[in-house]
């Protein structure tokens, strides 16, 4: 492809070539000795052959030539055609080089050669010939220097597609082995977890009867008021005051431990104020309630663990190139869990639509959504504010990522999703310029568009928009 047209057209390189070539025409219609040089080329005829000498200019004044250059292991391959008007040979005729192409008529053509005699004889002999063939030099040239410019314009265009999609390709090569690592990793944690889980449960059962034994008729309150407690019992400052007040003897640690029983059973653990304690019953008592705390805690971290890697399954599951369904607030709220130590470090505002579909690629979701917030929580020192929001926009699914940080300055916004470019230079937040430019091109391949505007009250807001279901 030459000019930006596909190898069957001939780029037109002056408008004025017609005009040219007709009078071209009158003038060798008119000068027998010319009219000698006109050249006749049917269909497959080679016209200059590459790697041969050539010693003279054709002038095409109707047909069409094709440029062939042969290619080890691939055969000749067609790199342009020209037609009317144009020039064959300026190159290996004016430097006395091999030709670089092979010319071959792909329609019956019809040309005039200009041989190096007729060509010095041109300014005196032909004058008019002369300034006609100029002029179709010239314009040819400046239609060559075009075809070359644009070209190059191509070719980078198509090198920058290219280092994108290779970064892409490395990036998305990481994940995957990132996936597959973390996959690994939650299978192993799943299993003791699980045990965990079991075992828990099974003492939650078996425990009460044996505890009975221990403190009979008072180990029951004791444990269902620990595996009620949630730990942070509402004025257990001003508890310890009043205990340390009602019992001076006790150490502050036990006071302490005391506090978070509940009002009505403290007595049973230090007995009644001025008189003499059973420490062996108190103490037992307390154990009772504290174990039953721990397991129930226990308990809870064991599912919330377990929650986790649930989540890290859905997260790190192999890349699909299938479609499917996919539920935008279980893909935004398996992205939080993922992410969580780092949104922490901030005010989260969620805002998330039920029932919100799209025919998507869920893990190149995930990946969007990871991009997005993680940039959105480095922008922003800690405390920042993070607002997610996902809703229904007439037909499209839209999501929106905000941040209250510095924003991005306005002659900075069109260059972000370039690659290799980054705001990140410092040595805790290094970035390689990779994420927008994967993050746009992800939500391209699933028929989204990804927009940038600033927030009011400073910082940004990234705006993904899908085709709802």
């Amino acid at each position: 492809m030459i000019d930006g047209t596909s190898p069957n057209e001939s780029p037109a390189f002056d408008p004025r070539a017609d005009e040219s070539v007709a009078e071209i025409r009158r003038l060798v219609a008119a000068n027998p000795e010319l009219e000698a040089n006109l050249c006749h080329f049917p269909i497959d005829e080679q016209v200059i052959k590459e790697g041969a000498p050539n010693h003279a200019l054709f002038v095409l004044l109707d047909g069409m030539l094709a440029l062939f250059k042969h290619m080890p292991g691939n055969g000749n391959i067609e790199v342009s055609r020209h037609g009317r008007g144009e020039l064959i040979g300026v190159h290996s005729f004016a430097t006395d080089n091999r030709s670089f192409c092979t010319a071959q008529a792909v329609e019956p053509t019809h040309a005039l050669k200009l041989g190096s005699a007729l060509m010095e004889s041109l300014p005196t002999a032909y004058p008019d010939l002369h300034r006609l063939v100029q002029r179709l030099i010239v314009a040819n040239l400046a239609g060559r220097y075009r075809s070359a410019v644009r070209l190059q314009v191509q070719l980078s265009e198509a090198n920058r597609e290219l280092t994108e999609t290779r970064n892409r390709l490395i990036h998305q090569e990481k994940l995957a082995t990132l996936g597959q690592l973390a996959a690994g990793v939650a299978h192993e944690v799943n299993n003791p977890v699980a045990a965990i889980q079991r075992h828990t449960e099974t003492l939650r059962e078996t425990l009460p009867a044996l505890l009975e034994i221990a403190a009979p008729g008072k180990a029951s309150a004791f444990w269902q008021a620990g595996l009620a407690s949630s730990g942070a019992l509402a004025g257990q400052r001003d508890a310890m005051e009043s205990l340390s007040t009602a019992y001076p003897d006790q150490s502050r640690a036990l006071i302490r431990r005391v506090a978070a029983v509940p009002a009505d059973l403290q007595k049973c653990i230090l007995g009644t104020p001025g008189s003499v304690v059973t420490t062996l019953d108190g103490a037992a008592l307390l154990a009772i309630f504290e174990s039953a705390f721990l397991l129930r805690h226990l308990g809870a971290s064991a599912q919330q663990i377990s929650h986790l890697v649930t989540k890290l399954k859905e997260y790190a599951r192999p890349a699909s190139a299938a479609r499917e369904t996919v539920d935008i607030r279980e893909s935004i709220e398996s992205t939080f869990v993922v992410l969580n130590p780092l949104i922490n470090r901030h005010e989260l505002h969620a805002e998330l639509a039920l029932e919100l579909n799209v025919s998507a690629r869920a893990t190149s979701l995930t990946q969007i959504w990871t991009n997005l917030i993680k940039n959105a929580c480095e922008a922003m020192d800690d405390q920042g504010v993070l607002h997610v929001r996902a809703f229904r926009s007439g037909d499209y699914a839209v999501v929106e990522i905000s941040d209250n940080g510095p924003g991005i300055p306005e002659e900075l916004q069109k260059k972000i999703f370039d690659v290799n470019f980054t705001t990140k230079t410092g040595a805790e937040n290094f970035g390689l310029g990779l994420g927008l430019s994967i993050t746009r091109s992800l939500v391209k391949e699933n028929d989204g568009t990804l927009e940038l505007t600033d927030t009011l009250g400073g910082g940004c807001t990234f705006r993904v928009k899908f085709p709802s279901l």
